[in-house]
């Protein structure tokens, strides 16, 4: 851990300049951490919660990362914060000439427009998935480097992935005829949502950070951050990515060094570990994530008491927390976690995933 990138994440920055072309070079996050922007201190932190920021962001490799710990110090701040230590600490800023400014102006734009009252699709889920692509990512650092415009569109992916969620799923807003759902023609309704949404955040001259990359850069940036938000409809993307990546770990030419199709799929896996990897957690996380995952549910439920069909785990008389939890674990967690390891990822994952399957 790179003591200047947790110092620097503990404050607001200032732009800084480039000071040489792009590269797609080879990420690692051990390389040296660009100098950190001038020091603008948010008044309203305590002296306690900028040394708790510190001491979480120093522990940030850790699986069982204390979040809600840090969105409280963070007052509800944790996904810009983690995205600027994310950037500063894998050189991002540098490497690819991103204007701070721009890029911390868009990530709170982000931050502000997922709703705090929507209680599991809101900030606090993106900055897991965010933390989870990162532990995930280095683990694949030695078997599949990654460039740096790949990293960063993964990071960004992460922060959208659930950008302006209702709190309603897929199949309420196709059955309540929703805009939502007219406007995308009922497929992958909330996904195509958040990936409109965050673009036109996105293209606003204040928050533009991409804006000096080269029409090519840019495309390929946008096209795989596009694929790996859709990749996380478990409705209608879940089951033919899976079976995908099955049959391509299986195969002989399964080669994701080398084959960017190959690589795609496998980033795309592991946003999908990230989204669903609460029951991979410790139980004190898990047990919150379960907590307002399952309030979500219900406030749904209330909504189509009046005429729809109330879907299974949104009737809050009827469920069985805990069989809804082993269904969720053996139907989708499981199986998208049992694929990934097929890829010789790091020891620490390994344990993790481990300890995940004594649980069951």
């Amino acid at each position: 851990m790179t003591k200047r990138a947790v110092d620097a994440a503990c404050t607001d920055p200032s732009p800084q300049p480039a000071s040489s072309s792009v590269t797609t070079s080879n990420h690692s996050s051990a390389g040296h951490i660009a100098s950190p922007p001038n020091d603008l201190e948010d008044p309203t932190r305590s002296v306690s919660d900028s040394e708790k920021i510190v001491e979480l962001l120093e522990s940030a490799d850790s699986w069982n990362w204390d979040l809600f710990t840090m969105d409280t110090a963070t007052s509800g701040r944790p996904l810009i914060t983690l995205s600027h230590f994310l950037f500063l600490r894998s050189n991002l800023y540098a490497i690819l000439h991103i204007p701070v400014e721009k890029f911390l102006k868009f990530v709170e734009a982000i931050e502000s427009g997922y709703h705090r009252e929507v209680p599991y699709h809101n900030a606090l889920h993106a900055t897991d998935v965010l933390h989870g692509v990162s532990y995930l990512l280095a683990s694949c650092e030695e078997v599949v480097p990654m460039g740096d415009l790949e990293l960063m569109a993964l990071y960004t992916a992460a922060v959208i992935h659930d950008y302006n969620h209702p709190g309603k799923n897929n199949n309420f807003l196709v059955n309540t005829l929703d805009e939502m759902a007219l406007l995308y023609n009922d497929r992958s309704v909330l996904e195509n949502h958040h990936l409109s949404t965050a673009f036109r955040v996105l293209i606003q001259t204040e928050h533009n950070f991409l804006q000096h990359l080269c029409r090519d850069d840019f495309k390929q940036v946008r096209e795989l951050i596009i694929e790996l938000v859709l990749a996380t409809d478990l409705q209608t993307q879940h089951f033919a990515i899976l079976s995908m990546f099955k049959n391509k770990v299986c195969s002989i030419s399964f080669d994701p060094y080398n084959n960017d199709e190959d690589r795609n799929l496998l980033w795309k896996m592991i946003i999908k570990c990230a989204d669903v990897s609460n029951p991979t957690k410790a139980m004190p996380l898990y047990t919150q994530w379960t907590e307002r995952v399952l309030q979500e549910f219900f406030l749904q439920g209330n909504e189509t008491a009046a005429g729809l069909p109330i879907s299974p785990y949104y009737d809050r008389d009827t469920i069985s927390v805990p069989n809804s939890q082993i269904g969720f674990i053996e139907f989708i967690c499981v199986s998208t976690w049992c694929a990934v390891m097929k890829c010789s990822l790091s020891p620490a994952v390994a344990s993790t995933f481990r300890s995940f399957r004594c649980v069951l």
